[in-house]
């Protein structure tokens, strides 16, 4: 077998000694995302405002639409998340593995902003708070599989001396879950074979909140110009704990009566940013609208936490010290600080914009960006790593085509929209994520200077998750499917003046 790591490595085990974490192009991917967000009219014409103009969510946009305010405004608006989804772990491996269900609700402050118009309409200046991405959500997946989470802790830890082992690799080698029985190549094997019972529940918190600063003119109402200081604020939460228990088929390698492991995670990320947004309008007759709109990348600063701890029981295993209590458990945990900062896409939009009378408007709009050039930056050389990640598994370019629709009668505006977001990974099967977002709402005036606005936004992301991955491209893991959705309920009250 093997002999336990001492000084440094026992440390590093007892939680004492704090080292870099190990950050990846999923989580860059993620934090560089803006969802459907703004007040509830805005989201329910499926933010195709671009060269409509007038809706204070175009700050997030094309600033250049807030010329087309004539009044000033200010509003306020909250929004009630649901995500659900479900899961359907190995089905082709066991038949006896079912179907789970993850539900999650959220509330928080989606849109608050006062807009002041100059008495000519030449000139607007707004400042506000738009909610540009939402994380809360929670899966669970649970299920018999073939292959065991240590296959995947083997595979990481192949061609690492014992004495260099970090994270959950060395956890792991001190809990005998895996070992090395190829000490001259280092080659490491799983403790734990064949049919395990697997469950692990992931839950999400937090999301993407962005303070904007706009300015904007006109020229003979013909042109509009605009610009947006954005300052962006992320908070994101990721509490995993995945458990796997023996049974009767499973393979103990070393009869070391292995019953059940607990490994949980705790991820924190707290970060802010700063970034430019820029746009155009022109409106050849009052019918139609051309807008452009470009946005610099944001710059991000980000701090991060990431917690984890290993829970055991073998019955066979004597041991005292190194995590073990001399009757058959070992608990471990670690704690890692990370600081780093990394640059978003830049995006360019294009819009179109009708307006039919009084009766309604039509807006199509187009973003193109490149998620090839998200890019990390930080003093170690994980950096490289996650970098080149990004360019080798993202396309060149990725876009979101929007449509959306509003028609009045009387006092009551009905509202449309839809969004479709390309699959912005080389691999078209990598977590299948094109999105599709169906859209909806009514508002109300009450008067020239009072309305409330309500809107529905419906996701749809069908995705396959790895609840880990084998770095051994030979070692089949079988995926689940989740069908997941989340619906946005928006309401927002405004007050012109």
């Amino acid at each position: 077998m093997k002999t336990r790591l001492t000084t440094l490595a026992a440390l590093i085990v007892a939680g004492i000694v704090t080292i870099a974490s190990a950050q990846t192009h999923q989580e860059l991917f993620l934090f560089s995302q803006n969802n459907l967000a703004g007040n509830a009219r805005f989201v329910s014409m499926g933010g195709a405002f671009g060269a409509l103009g007038a809706n204070y969510g175009v700050a997030s946009t094309n600033p250049a639409g807030l010329g087309l305010y004539t009044r000033s405004e200010a509003s306020a608006g909250v929004a009630f998340g649901v995500w659900n989804s479900t899961t359907t772990y190995s089905k082709n491996y066991a038949s006896d593995n079912r179907e789970k269900s993850g539900f999650d609700v959220s509330f928080h402050l989606h849109d608050l902003h006062y807009l002041f118009s100059s008495s000519n309409a030449r000139f607007q200046f707004a400042v506000g708070v738009n909610r540009l991405n939402d994380f809360n959500a929670q899966t669970v997946i649970e299920g018999r599989s073939n292959n065991s989470f240590t296959n995947s802790i083997a595979a990481n830890a192949d061609g690492v001396i014992p004495d260099h082992l970090t994270r959950l690799t060395l956890l792991a080698y001190n809990g005998w879950l895996i070992d090395r029985p190829d000490t001259t190549r280092n080659i490491y094997s799983p403790t734990i074979k064949k049919d395990v019972l697997q469950r692990q529940t992931t839950e999400t918190r937090g999301g993407l909140t962005e303070i904007a600063f706009s300015f904007s003119g006109n020229i003979q109402e013909k042109f509009y110009i605009g610009a947006t200081i954005g300052i962006p604020i992320l908070d994101y939460n990721e509490k995993s704990t995945l458990t796997e228990k023996r049974t009767p088929q499973t393979e103990d390698a070393y009869n070391l009566g292995f019953t059940d492991f607990v490994y949980s995670h705790n991820y924190d990320v707290n970060g802010t940013g700063v970034n430019l947004k820029l746009g155009v309008i022109y409106k050849p007759i009052n019918s139609v609208r051309i807008g452009l709109a470009f946005h610099t990348p944001t710059y991000f600063s980000i701090n991060q936490t990431f917690e984890r701890k290993l829970d055991l029981y073998m019955s066979n295993v004597t041991d005292i010290g190194y995590g073990w209590d001399g009757l058959g458990f070992y608990y471990g945990e670690q704690e890692e600080k990370f600081r780093y900062k990394y640059f978003t896409p830049a995006k360019g939009l294009f819009s179109l914009g009708f307006v039919i009378g009084t009766y309604g408007v039509i807006g199509l709009e187009g973003e193109l960006l490149s998620y090839r050039s998200i890019r990390m930056i930080s003093d170690n050389d994980l950096a490289d790593k996650v970098n080149d990640d990004i360019r080798s598994k993202y396309q060149k370019i990725s876009g979101t085509v929007k449509f959306g629709t509003e028609w009045r009668v009387s006092f009551v505006s009905l509202r449309l929209g839809y969004n479709f977001r390309s699959n912005p990974y080389v691999d078209k099967q990598d977590n299948l994520w094109s999105s599709h977002i169906i859209t909806g709402g009514i508002g109300v005036r009450f008067n020239k200077s009072l309305s409330l606005d309500f809107g529905v936004v419906h996701t749809l992301n069908p995705e396959t998750y790895y609840p880990y991955y084998l770095d051994n491209p030979n070692s089949s893991l079988i995926p689940d499917d989740i069908r997941a959705s989340r619906t946005l309920y928006a309401l927002t009250f405004n007050v012109r003046f």
